[in-house]
């Protein structure tokens, strides 16, 4: 298969969200690459890669901070799209994905973040080929037979 999921270690669990990444051997998929080269050699954890984690633990825990973390509800196109953003070295950086519930029968209202692209945000409106590449993964059928392979609906 070409795609998969890949948990990220640290985060908090939850029956309400999840983030993952989305890897690929086939299309340049590069969020998972960038979170992991962000570990400083004898740490376990960058300051970089906490501050991360602890955004992401945030929307998990149901948190809301459009500084943080938001998706494009009013635009009907983008509204599953989804970004994580913090800024390294005066640049502003993003994890881009998209929203997802594989759950639909036995959890409704579960919420799975699934990042596949990393991107450095120079400009004021966001790189829309970002936000289409997310629309054509979250629609891919191998896509989303790699996260139902890792989120099985109990109930289908």
């Amino acid at each position: 298969m070409p795609y998969s999921i890949k948990a990220i270690s640290g985060l908090a669990t939850s029956t309400r969200r999840s983030v993952v990444f989305l890897l690929s051997d086939e299309c340049n998929l590069d969020a998972e690459t960038r979170f992991s080269s962000m570990n400083e050699p004898n740490k376990s954890r960058s300051n970089q890669q906490r501050n991360v984690l602890n955004r992401m633990d945030y929307w998990i825990g149901g948190g809301h901070n459009d500084r943080w973390f938001h998706g494009w509800p009013n635009q009907p196109r983008y509204a599953g799209c989804f970004t994580f953003k913090w800024n390294y070295r005066d640049i502003d950086q993003r994890f881009y994905g998209f929203l997802c519930n594989p759950l639909r029968e036995s959890n409704p209202r579960f919420q799975l973040c699934v990042l596949h692209s990393h991107g450095e945000k120079v400009q004021q409106n966001t790189e829309p080929g970002f936000l289409e590449l997310a629309i054509r993964l979250s629609k891919t059928p191998s896509v989303l037979k790699a996260i139902e392979e890792v989120f099985p609906d109990q109930e289908k």
